[in-house]
């Protein structure tokens, strides 16, 4: 039986060209000094909020599926809310956290006002994709699937992971039928669910390649 579980750790496309469209403009105030460092194959788990009270607390949004879980990604990397069309970001080691009602505020290394607050307010947080907590044996995140290719148990190829989708029901598989696959009667894309055991059978991450029980035409 195949146990295993699959983690969502970004926010798709769409969800992030709307948060980028509303962040406010640059604040004068001169940035705190962080470590700076050159661009990492990343992914996006959280936004820094508004500033909060005028100690340096910040609100936080978390991306992450479990909102806690956005604090086992470590280190954080800030691209700044002034630098969104450059590849710089900065290196967070730690934070001081507290949790406000249902949510969390943070406070990072050396802001200790309002003012050096602001400076950060509107930031995304990246951390490095080899940088993740290990999910064990039986786990693998969403990226991991991508460019994978799906193959039935009848040894038809079905084409190519290009993305996975949320509908609320189950998660979603979304191949690119190429040219090395069985062509589709309806065009364009080729949908699975993504429902261990009864639909994936198996997920070789070594091998590039997921067993589905999933006729061509369906």
């Amino acid at each position: 039986m195949l146990a295993r579980r699959c983690q969502s750790e970004l926010l798709r496309s769409s969800r992030l060209c709307q948060l980028l469209n509303r962040l406010p403009d640059p604040a004068p105030a001169a940035a705190v000094p962080l470590n700076k460092l050159e661009v990492p194959q990343r992914l996006l788990v959280g936004r820094l909020g508004a500033s909060y009270g005028v100690q340096g607390w910040m609100k936080l949004q978390s991306f992450t599926d479990d909102p806690d879980a956005i604090f086992d990604y470590r280190p954080w990397m800030l691209q700044l809310r002034d630098a969104l069309a450059s590849d710089e970001l900065v290196s967070v080691p730690k934070v001081e956290t507290r949790q406000h009602g249902g949510s969390w505020l943070i406070r990072l290394p050396g802001c200790q006002s309002k003012e050096e607050a602001t400076v950060y307010a509107g930031s995304s947080i990246f951390v490095d994709r080899e940088n993740l907590p290990p999910l064990g044996e039986e786990g693998f995140y969403w990226h991991q699937l991508v460019g994978l290719r799906v193959r039935n148990r009848a040894g038809e190829d079905l084409g190519r992971v290009k993305k996975l989708i949320e509908t609320g029901a189950n998660d979603v598989l979304v191949l690119t039928v190429d040219k090395n696959a069985v062509p589709y009667a309806d065009g364009g894309e080729r949908l699975i669910p993504l429902l261990f055991d009864s639909v994936v059978m198996n997920v070789d991450l070594d091998q590039a390649l997921i067993e589905v029980e999933w006729g061509s035409d369906y």
